[in-house]
């Protein structure tokens, strides 16, 4: 199997070692993305074979010839690896760690004293019929 990466800063994302808040919305979920790979322990060789599942994917609609994945796998670890990211990306970076579904939940501390909790459920299948 080839190595899926040579570049000595994927290993460091991948290490968990940039999984830092810097600051604004869009690096606060790339931080929480990083440290769901460093807590899952998806290392290089991982990576490689959740690329692999993610391109042959036919949900993922990526056109099956080697230029069309290339391409893909190329776009995707630059997305998956910013320091700043998206909810679409961050979305993306789940179905690429094959997660079904996942829930957010906030816990609102407000300048009165009161703590509400406001959670949603999140699926990416409609056919995951399994037990929140």
């Amino acid at each position: 199997m080839k190595k899926p990466f040579k570049n000595s800063k994927m290993a460091d994302r991948l290490s968990g070692k940039t999984a830092q808040y810097a600051g604004g919305t869009s690096s606060i979920l790339s931080a929480l993305y990083h440290k769901i790979l460093a807590e899952l322990g998806i290392g290089m060789d991982r990576w490689g074979v959740l690329m692999e599942r993610y391109l042959s994917d036919p949900k993922n609609c990526i056109p099956q010839n080697q230029r069309d994945k290339s391409s893909a796998r190329g776009n995707l670890n630059k997305e998956l690896l910013q320091d700043k990211m998206s909810w679409r990306k961050l979305c993306t970076g789940l179905r690429f760690l094959n997660v079904l579904s996942f829930e957010i939940t906030l816990t609102l501390k407000h300048a009165n004293g009161v703590k509400t909790v406001h959670s949603q459920i999140v699926k990416f299948d409609s056919t995951d019929e399994s037990d929140e």
